[in-house]
């Protein structure tokens, strides 16, 4: 039912602003004989979604699922390592700010799917509650940075506010690799960091994503993954059995860096419905080092490049 709701609200976008790969994008999630609208959606949706005649007649077809999706307006970049198929890696990263509608304090955060199955998630939103809308918003901890795939430094995370932002964000979209590179700093309390510039790149040729991270100190700070599905410590790496029996992915980071995983409990049926039991965050300590790359691979593909 969700997803019905958000492909008939998707066609109607699409159609408002001429973009006709969304359209079809929404049209592909049109369930075979599935009513065009539902009661619970609400009467206004329910009446438009019944009316509509492009979208009772849509023709169910494949998703476009272009190679590369640059949206500059949100700093959102998708990149796959193959234009028509969600097959292999996906790569999805963020810079924009942390006073957009609905906002989380994400400023940085990026999410990487194997075979079209979230492996590093972002956990999305719990059920809303007055909180959700309120001044205490942010203490809810699907909305903190923390609980993001960005850094923490020096003990602080990311405050609320259009001016905590990324700067100087760029991308560079080819057909061996896409990338993408902002500068966080702003996006922490003022004297956090001096600079913090992170990169994030698909490279098709090496089936990998890479996040470097470069900073102009090397105080305390964390790296911070949030992972879906069975997650097991292997020396200088991860091993995640993602949900879904998506393929095995492994993440590595260079040798010395302290790491621990932690456990989060999902009470929340919305969370629930979609991670299962608990996500899993990694941990990385990466005090005393200016710059880090973190890989993540296939767990086949890693494995073939060691031998």
């Amino acid at each position: 039912l969700e997803l019905r709701r958000v492909s008939f609200r998707s066609r109607r976008a699409a159609r408002w602003v001429g973009d006709a790969e969304a359209a079809a994008h929404a049209a592909a999630h049109r369930l075979p004989g599935s009513p065009a609208a539902d009661e619970a959606e609400g009467l206004g949706r329910l009446l438009r979604g019944v009316t509509d005649a492009e979208w009772i007649g849509a023709a169910r077809a494949a998703s476009p699922l272009p190679r590369d999706v640059w949206l500059p307006s949100t700093e959102v970049l998708l990149a796959r390592e193959h234009a028509g198929t969600s097959d292999g890696l996906t790569l999805a990263v963020k810079g924009g700010h942390n006073g957009e509608h609905h906002n989380h304090n994400d400023v940085g955060s990026f999410v990487v799917a194997v075979d079209g199955v979230p492996v590093v998630v972002d956990a999305g939103r719990p059920t809303y509650t007055k909180q959700t809308f309120g001044p205490d918003r942010y203490d809810i901890w699907t909305m903190q940075s923390g609980w993001h795939n960005v850094p923490v430094i020096g003990g602080a995370e990311q405050p609320h506010g259009a001016a905590f932002a990324a700067a100087e964000v760029s991308v560079d979209l080819a057909e061996e690799a896409s990338a993408f590179a902002a500068e966080l700093a702003g996006a922490y309390p003022a004297g956090a960091a001096g600079s913090w510039r992170r990169s994030a790149t698909l490279d098709r040729d090496a089936r990998r994503v890479v996040i470097s991270d470069r900073r102009t100190d090397d105080g305390p700070a964390e790296l911070r993954l949030l992972l879906a599905g069975d997650v097991r410590l292997d020396g200088d790496a991860v091993l995640v059995a993602g949900l879904e029996d998506a393929p095995p992915l492994r993440i590595s980071w260079p040798r010395g860096i302290l790491a621990r995983l932690e456990r989060r409990e999902l009470d929340d049926p919305m969370l629930g419905d979609v991670w299962g039991e608990a996500l899993t965050r990694l941990v990385l300590d990466v005090a005393g080092r200016a710059d880090v790359s973190v890989t993540l691979e296939l767990a086949q593909s890693a494995g073939e490049g060691d031998r």
